[in-house]
């Protein structure tokens, strides 16, 4: 038998066209599976921003009293969380709790843009939320969610959260604690082109973060 017929640049061209053929069928066909998979009904809480609501002058500290409601304080923190359904669908009747480590709540409050929806936050002790929603539609679709605003005496932070239901689950994300020891090490990392280790490493650290960002 003639190989030589086999392996003209005709037939090796054949051969080429068919293995890429069947490699993009095989990848379209588990693209196709990845796109039309059911995505879990998930609604992720995050902790969005932190900020002081105190800033006075050490030469004058002494000097000042600070008041809130009545109550004299020395620091006070105003810590925003966001609450989003990632899933496609409907989400009923949520109810998640959230734990915080050594903080003092003494004012929480909730911007809902649906009016006639009932949110509540329910502030079980100083150190422990409860949200409540009679449902929460997806976010993607919708745009829908909630902020929840905490004040307290310190800075908050999360010792754990806890919810779900029937088919759905929560999930924390501390976007503001991530993002600030992003900031630090960015800023304490000399990123030029001179270090492209250095550069590469900021840069693989950065892009899971952004995406994880993006998603929320």
């Amino acid at each position: 038998m003639d190989w030589n017929k086999f392996l003209t640049s005709e037939a090796i061209a054949t051969y080429v066209v068919f293995v890429l053929g069947a490699l993009f069928g095989v990848v379209s066909f588990f693209v196709s599976r990845w796109i039309g998979r059911k995505r879990p009904r998930k609604i992720l809480l995050v902790k969005s921003g932190e900020s002081s609501l105190i800033k006075v002058a050490p030469n004058v500290k002494d000097d000042i009293v600070i008041r809130y409601r009545d109550k004299p304080v020395e620091s006070l923190y105003l810590t925003s969380f966001t609450l989003r359904n990632n899933s496609d669908d409907v989400i009923d009747d949520v109810r998640i709790q959230i734990e915080f480590e050594d903080t003092d709540v003494i004012d929480v409050d909730v911007v809902d843009r649906i009016l006639d929806r009932a949110s509540s936050v329910t502030q079980k002790s100083e150190s422990s939320l409860e949200i409540r929603l009679p449902f929460l539609n997806p976010g993607k679709l919708y745009k829908d969610g909630i902020r929840v605003n905490v004040i307290a005496l310190r800075p908050i932070k999360v010792k754990s959260v806890s919810g779900g239901g029937r088919e759905w689950a929560v999930e924390f994300f501390d976007q503001e604690k991530v993002l600030r020891e992003l900031l630090d090490e960015v800023l304490t990392t000399p990123l030029t082109l001179s270090n492209p280790v250095a550069l590469m490493k900021v840069t693989k650290k950065m892009f899971p973060i952004w995406l994880r960002i993006l998603r929320s």
